[in-house]
């Protein structure tokens, strides 16, 4: 046990159970989280660590029958009612949730989010709302014209979408926040500023920090404390180093060795085998904003000059980092699956945009947060 637990727990969960239409999904789980402290809360999709974070907020579906206890600051949330539980959501708990765009207004301009904030848990004018606001996004890495107020979150990339997310969970400075797979969607570099950011914030407000993720990972060098849920129970806890390199229960063990996962690569004939896939200086440019009465705005070079060749049997992975080429690799490959007809395209087999073609070429399409 820690020091800031043992003193008192910030956050203290006792035989927390979750049920949803009879079935279980959160079985007698107990947990304690000092101010100050990260803890992880690792698990596969369905194991139930979503669901705690939103039990501890009272977010649950409206079917959903919980027993335990959950208490913050010594008080349990159970005896509040609706409008308490509002004044304590982003006052006293801050969540960070999965997906941004599903938590950002698509129409309202981050400022004003931000503030809006302030202003619900706040008597407060706008300017004064506004000036937080700012000095939020900056703190959390939008600083200038990068995280300027009156940018709509379709204009961010998804990293910046994600700091937005942050700024309005800690603009009130509460004691807990809960982040919910906060990294998921981000690429690797940036994932690391998020959670450096997460772990920053922690530290220097004294905020006790609840990590969902399911990357050990991510908890391995970010957290103080790792709880490993399966099917809604904690199978194992404790610090983050003497447990990873200590597990005992099965699941962890699948859980990590997953993590070090190695593809069995079969066997291809390499530029032996045969081609299925040519392209050859494929250029893709996008017109600009006018700016000017007297002269055109010089087009978006999104794809210069790239050519490949994919042969049977390979597998090929285009990397990059998404601010300088992110959205270019996303429009190289959209460009592959909606091509035009040779001879910059040659898809053995087949002619371009015909029923065969689409037939032999599939594309999933995974978004990404950038």
């Amino acid at each position: 046990m820690t020091a800031a637990r043992a003193a008192a727990p910030l956050l203290a969960i006792d035989a927390l159970s979750v049920s949803i239409g009879g079935a279980k999904i959160i079985k007698n789980l107990s947990l304690a989280l000092g101010a100050g402290e990260i803890l992880g809360l690792v698990g596969a999709s369905g194991s139930g660590k979503s669901m705690t974070a939103l039990a501890i907020m009272r977010l649950l579906p409206a079917n959903a029958r919980l027993t335990g206890t959950v208490r913050l600051r010594g008080e349990a949330l159970g005896d509040k009612n609706e409008t308490e539980l509002q004044n304590i959501r982003g006052r006293d708990i801050g969540m960070v949730f999965q997906e941004p765009m599903t938590a950002l207004n698509p129409l309202m301009p981050i400022g004003d989010q931000v503030a809006e904030t302030v202003r619900l848990h706040r008597s407060v004018s706008i300017a004064e709302a506004r000036r937080a606001a700012r000095e939020t996004l900056d703190l959390v890495g939008l600083r200038g014209a990068q995280g300027a107020p009156d940018r709509l979150p379709y204009e961010l990339s998804g990293g910046q979408r994600q700091r937005v997310a942050i700024a309005m969970a800690v603009v009130l400075e509460p004691p807990l926040l809960i982040a919910d797979e906060p990294t998921t969607a981000l690429d690797v570099r940036t994932q690391a500023q998020v959670l450096q950011l997460l772990q920053e914030l922690a530290r220097t407000r004294h905020m006790g920090l609840v990590l969902v993720t399911h990357d050990l990972a991510v908890v391995a060098g970010v957290t103080d404390r790792v709880a490993v849920m399966h099917e809604g129970e904690i199978v194992e806890e404790g610090a983050t180093r003497q447990l990873l390199h200590h597990l005992h229960h099965p699941y962890g063990k699948a859980l990590l060795a997953a993590a070090d996962l190695q593809p069995k690569r079969g066997p291809h004939g390499g530029e032996s085998s045969a081609v299925v896939l040519q392209v050859r200086d494929i250029v893709r440019e996008y017109p600009r904003r006018r700016r000017s009465l007297w002269h055109p705005a010089a087009p978006l070079r999104a794809v210069d000059g790239v050519s490949l060749s994919i042969h049977a049997g390979e597998t090929v992975g285009l990397v990059g980092y998404w601010r300088s080429s992110g959205r270019r690799r996303v429009r190289f490959g959209c460009w592959v699956r909606n091509s035009q007809p040779p001879p910059a395209l040659t898809f053995v087999g087949c002619a371009a945009r015909s029923k065969s073609y689409s037939r032999t070429l599939s594309a999933v399409s995974i978004r990404s947060g950038r």
